[in-house]
């Protein structure tokens, strides 16, 4: 299920968005999609994000969480590739909706270090590399703030 960044349920998200475009009072919007996960209690929570920034007005966005059943078997890049997969299975849903009415998603948030000490830095060109293959520009850190700022904020 999708919700509001400030918790209220969303029961049709395609809806939810063009209504909020509409009542959006500037037409300079753009859209990013990010995602983070994180381990816990021998459980992986999955998040995705949605941002509409209204540029000289805020932003608006929506998440959705998933806990998986415990699986002690997920390394660490099957979870960042699990938890990009899911970023770029939003955005292709969502780009036809929002180019009927001129808009699209460019970016894709990863959750990469781009630092070599760290371990998550191994798939940053795997992971780069699905993105842009998929159509879509990827950012990492420290230019992934929607994956490791508000993902992350919303995974916890």
């Amino acid at each position: 299920m999708w919700h509001r960044f400030y918790g209220q349920n969303i029961n049709d998200l395609e809806q939810t968005i063009l209504t909020d475009i509409t009542e959006t009072s500037t037409d300079n919007l753009e859209f990013i999609v990010g995602a983070d996960s994180q381990w816990a209690k021998g459980r992986i929570t999955y998040t995705v994000v949605i941002v509409m920034i209204m540029k000289g007005k805020g932003a608006k966005g929506y998440y959705k969480k998933q806990i998986t059943s415990r699986d002690h078997s997920v390394s660490m890049q099957q979870r960042l590739f699990t938890e990009t997969y899911q970023a770029v299975e939003v955005a292709v849903w969502l780009n036809p909706i929002l180019e009927q009415i001129g808009y699209e998603v460019k970016e894709i948030h990863c959750d990469i270090n781009v630092d070599k000490k760290y371990p998550s830095n191994e798939v940053m060109q795997t992971i780069l590399g699905y993105v842009k293959g998929m159509g879509f520009e990827g950012k990492v850190k420290p230019d992934a703030w929607a994956a490791n700022t508000v993902a992350d904020f919303r995974t916890k």
